[in-house]
């Protein structure tokens, strides 16, 4: 590993650290001040919203300059230290919008900088594997510093926004410059991407859409197969899973790297279509088995690396951004899946969700079959990433 990509993954576990402990409690701090059904669900909801403003930050710093837009994410660590003093809910779902904002606009130019290495399979790997430590540290040590520090939810926001403010300025240390993007187009869903990018997107968009459906239902089989159990819940559903991500990242980016992107959509598809069924079906004690293997980073990698692979590096951040805003529209209409529930049920929901990520596999395969039709011969010098690509 590089010492510019060490520095950029210890930024990234500080900055999903941070964004960890920020992040957790927020449903149980709003529901102890007596918050509604719908601002609990707005937690999810604002951010998810907000996130669609990626392809426009994206955009924005293909444009301009990554490095400075990235350096406006320190307003953020402003905002999350507002959090501590929030005392109704109402205050609370605002403060949640601006954090919100400020993660859609650094998450593309974060994003960007690993897919500019040399085998960014390997790269996303690494990034994947910091996300999982970030998420494992930031939600366990969430809980801890309210209960066992006198500062409470004081020490968590400052603890969040110093891991916030760190991680942008290690990240602004290194981060290469680049040529702005001169293209006379103007408006961010205007960058010459092939035709070939947008059905990526639609298997982006039916696969995410399927997950968050399915395993939010899910989630509440989970939570009866334990019990009730907070605690267990906790360590089975983010901090086992997280921390065997960790471990499993390199391999996956390795993986990846291997055998490409596009196979790794296409099975990724299978994967979770398969996934859901059996966490429906199996007994209880298989769910739990089931649960704790760390899917979430492959689908990370294969997304990121495919995304690079369609794209010119002049507009990859924007490219990005894109993948990120659909992924939040996916998140945003998931509450489909709460409404299929209360009419249908809970399980003929869950097959609802299986559907769709059944059907992600048909334009993944589009993008395979793209593949292999594709010309071996060299660009011209001259020709750009986009261009290679569009001619394919």
């Amino acid at each position: 590993m590089s010492e510019s990509l060490r520095s950029y993954v210890i930024a990234s576990v500080l900055y999903y650290t941070g964004y960890a402990s920020y992040y957790v409690l927020l449903k149980p701090r709003v529901y102890d001040l007596g918050g509604s059904y719908l601002a609990l669900l707005l937690l999810d909801s604002i951010p998810a919203g907000l996130g669609l403003t990626s392809v426009l930050w994206g955009w924005w710093a293909d444009r301009t300059s990554r490095k400075h837009v990235l350096r406006w994410g320190f307003l953020g660590s402003v905002v999350l230290l507002l959090l501590a003093f929030a005392k109704t809910p109402p205050q609370i779902l605002v403060l949640v919008a601006g954090v919100s904002l400020f993660h859609a606009l650094v998450l593309p130019v974060i994003s960007t900088v690993f897919s500019l290495a040399e085998k960014p399979g390997v790269a996303f790997g690494y990034y994947a594997g910091a996300q999982g430590a970030g998420w494992a540290i930031g939600g366990g040590l969430s809980g801890i510093l309210v209960e066992r520090i006198p500062w409470g939810y004081t020490g968590v926001y400052t603890f969040a926004a110093l891991c916030f403010g760190l991680a942008i300025a290690l990240f602004s240390r290194t981060y290469p410059e680049h040529a702005p993007d001169q293209s006379p187009r103007t408006l961010p869903f205007q960058a010459p991407f092939p035709a070939i990018f947008w059905t990526f997107l639609t298997a982006v968009f039916l696969l995410y859409l399927g997950i968050m459906w399915g395993y939010g239902l899910l989630s509440i089989r989970l939570y009866e197969v334990l019990g009730g159990s907070k605690t267990w819940y906790g360590l089975i559903w983010a901090t086992i899973p997280a921390g065997l991500a960790v471990l499993t990242s390199p391999f996956y980016g390795r993986w990846v790297q291997h055998i490409g992107p596009r196979p790794t959509l296409v099975f990724l598809g299978v994967l979770y279509t398969t996934n859901m069924l059996a966490l429906t079906l199996l007994p209880g004690w298989a769910m739990l088995l089931l649960w704790v293997i760390p899917l979430w980073n492959l689908l990370v990698i294969g997304v990121n690396s495919l995304a690079t692979e369609l794209s010119g590096e002049e507009h990859r951040s924007q490219a990005l951004g894109m993948v990120n805003t659909i992924i939040n529209l996916a998140t945003g209409l998931a509450f489909l899946g709460g409404l299929g529930a209360d009419r249908f049920g809970r399980t003929p929901a869950i097959y609802m969700a299986v559907l769709l990520t059944a059907f992600s596999i048909i334009p993944a395969f589009a993008l395979l079959q793209n593949l292999r039709k594709r010309p071996t011969s060299k660009p011209r010098p001259g020709q750009s990433r986009s261009q290679e690509i569009e001619m394919s």
